[in-house]
């Protein structure tokens, strides 16, 4: 497999960026609104809740707003599979997905100090051997298009670089992520998403 530098990875996510159509600023209070309406806190609050079923739901919290949008289009268009997501989205306006992605950018990220050993090897440094770049030379690096995942759950992050690598995402706007995650063990899942969910 051939290696993707840090380079290829940013010039594909800014591709990715550029394609999506023009999004204004969204607003948070009308998104607040809307999240309460449509039941999303039902499962994206209880993400922060520490109850035994928050790994299942991703924090939303802090993640960034270019990355919102195109997931919400992507879950309403059926690029991305997610049978309750697109029920959720599938009536959705641009207007609403923009106030949707303005309320959850809008609220406070914690941050930890994540953890050593493999999971941190690869986050920062990659495996060059592999073809698999460092996740922070993306995700870290503030690259238009890339998720914040820092303080993620463990079992989301699993579940979906299992997803990825398996080509089940669905979401050929996804960028490189199904190529970076083809190689990657269990255990490198695994540590990766032990070490992200630590941060």
């Amino acid at each position: 497999m051939r290696w993707l530098s840090p380079r290829h990875v940013a010039l594909a996510m800014l591709a990715l960026t550029a394609a999506m159509p023009g999004a204004a600023a969204g607003d948070a209070a009308e998104g607040e609104a809307a999240a309460r309406d449509l039941r999303c806190l039902e499962c994206h609050e209880r993400a922060v809740d520490g109850s035994p079923e928050s790994g299942r739901y991703p924090r939303l919290a802090g993640q960034r707003y270019d990355y919102l949008v195109r997931q919400l289009r992507d879950f309403r268009d059926g690029r991305r599979r997610n049978d309750l997501m697109f029920v959720l989205a599938r009536n959705l306006e641009d207007n609403e997905i923009q106030d949707l992605a303005a309320y959850f950018s809008s609220l406070a990220a914690g941050r930890g100090q994540g953890s050593a050993g493999l999971g941190l090897q690869l986050f920062q440094g990659g495996d060059p051997a592999r073809g698999v770049p460092a996740c922070a030379s993306c995700h870290d690096a503030g690259i238009a298009g890339a998720p914040r995942i820092d303080g993620q759950h463990a079992p989301y992050l699993s579940s979906q670089l299992r997803a990825w690598r398996a080509g089940e995402r669905g979401a050929a706007a996804d960028g490189p992520m199904g190529s970076i995650a083809a190689p990657l063990s269990d255990a490198d899942i695994d540590a990766l998403a032990d070490h992200i969910s630590r941060r």
